[in-house]
């Protein structure tokens, strides 16, 4: 018989195969309209203050890759939501405005952080909103933002949780399966999944710790969009443990909280949200680094694992500058792919003189 946790997950997984019937359930039982987005680029607690639920649309499972995969994954999208929504510059977004046009909207993210972002941010989700047919920023509500809010941070801390109680819990949850929840999250509306994310900390709560200590490899994977997480599962197999990812749909876009009540949440949702790393078409490599390669040793990564045959274009040409900033820092940069992970991540570890077990 199944335990609680694989019962949730198979809930999930089949959640997620119905992903357009239960968005248009959502809709037709709150009045509220359907867009998706790509990527965690547009906040979708200020769009849900206007009664627009955003969802991402979905990469797992996929199997082509590239610009390929992605214009597959807004067709499918688009039967069942009226626009997409992509950043301005995406390299994975090639063509994508001229093949859907008018379907698709573009959203600007501004370079830099503070105070300066977060003036431009406002600026384009003002646009963003107009294209959607809205009068415009001003008409936000702050009750409706800070319900919003409260909705979302709820999966926000659940995501954080899971993730984080996995590190110790590693054999109970497989990288897939994280990566599973992960893609529900984003995909579905945020009050379809609360209970089964709950679910899934307390059943991971009453289970104990790994028997075997987990490895002292603590892992960083960079990748583009993950369609299979077979990959991470394979690394942790040969030694390590993922701890922490820069992927256009893994943990990250989790990262960031607001405080519901703060009289000033609009401006502080700014502010923080112009601190996001985001990817290398959307941010220059120092800027990038600075928010999130810089201190991951003193978070106890020690090593990041390229897999090159998911990244972009952008994100191929920032590779070299990274892997030697990331070498003069003291972290372990390697290189490799999806299916070769675990053997030369074996042999890397070995030739190191840290392998595990």
């Amino acid at each position: 018989m199944k335990g609680e946790m694989e019962q949730i997950l198979d809930s999930l997984r089949e959640m997620l195969g119905d992903s357009d019937l239960i968005a248009r359930g959502h809709a037709e039982r709150t009045g509220n309209r359907l867009v998706c987005t790509v990527c965690d680029a547009v906040p979708q607690d200020i769009l849900a203050a206007f009664g627009i639920t955003v969802l991402r649309v979905k990469a797992l499972g996929k199997t082509i890759g590239g610009p390929q995969a992605l214009g597959e994954a807004i067709e499918e999208a688009l039967e069942f939501c009226e626009r997409v929504i992509i950043p301005t510059g995406c390299s994975a977004c090639e063509n994508v405005l001229e093949r859907f046009e008018g379907r698709v909207l573009p959203f600007a993210l501004p370079r830099g952080y503070g105070e300066d972002a977060a003036v431009e941010l406002h600026g384009s989700l003002d646009a963003l909103l107009h294209a959607l047919g809205i009068e415009g920023i001003d008409r936000l509500c702050p009750d409706g933002l800070a319900r919003s809010v409260e909705l979302y941070d709820a999966v926000r801390r659940l995501a954080r949780g899971i993730s984080s109680l996995r590190q110790s819990r590693w054999k109970r949850l497989s990288q897939m399966e994280l990566m599973y929840i992960f893609e529900a999250i984003s995909a579905l509306p945020p009050e379809t999944v609360t209970d089964h994310l709950a679910g899934i900390l307390e059943a991971l709560n009453g289970l104990p710790s790994a028997e075997t200590p987990p490895p002292t490899n603590t892992v960083l994977v960079r990748a583009g969009f993950i369609r299979s997480a077979g990959a991470l599962d394979e690394m942790e197999r040969a030694g390590c443990v993922v701890v922490e990812d820069d992927s256009c749909n893994g943990r990250r876009q989790f990262d960031i909280s607001h405080n519901a009540g703060s009289r000033g949440l609009y401006y502080e949702m700014l502010d923080a949200l112009s601190y996001r790393p985001l990817c290398p078409s959307l941010r220059p490599a120092d800027e990038r680094f600075n928010l999130l390669y810089r201190d991951l040793k003193n978070h106890g990564v020690g090593m990041v694992v390229f897999l090159r045959d998911t990244l972009d274009r952008s994100m191929t040409v920032e590779l070299d500058s990274l892997r030697v900033r990331l070498m003069r820092g003291g972290i372990d940069p390697f290189i490799t792919e999806s299916g070769a992970a675990f053997g030369e991540v074996a042999e890397y570890l070995a030739a190191t003189g840290t392998p595990w077990p």
